[in-house]
């Protein structure tokens, strides 16, 4: 009787184990969905934030904005006259300077 009862608990501990095991799964898998939710929604967030900060780089850098804050400032663009060309460079050429007609 006793090597039947020891049958017996050792069904009744793997069986156990068993259902212990797919709990603790299920409830990992169910912890993992909502990491997964959370972070889907913090990629949505970064990529509209994303877009907004394309626009506003647009808008910051459109060439008829900065034309008129620059007239806005006195600004004006450089004459060609006094436009230099650097013929040289830092591995030790000659550095001539020629300038535009």
């Amino acid at each position: 009787m006793t090597r039947r009862r020891q049958l017996l608990t050792a069904a009744v501990l793997l069986g156990t184990a068993l259902a212990v095991s797919q709990i603790a799964f299920y409830n990992w898998r169910i912890v993992l969905a909502l990491e997964m939710r959370e972070l889907e929604e913090i990629r949505t967030s970064l990529q509209r934030e994303v877009r907004q900060l394309e626009n506003r780089r647009a808008e910051l850098t459109a060439p008829a904005r900065l034309a008129e804050i620059g007239s806005a400032l006195g600004l004006a663009p450089l004459p060609l006259d006094r436009m230099a060309l650097c013929c040289g460079s830092a591995e030790g050429r000659s550095g001539d300077v020629a300038t535009l007609p």
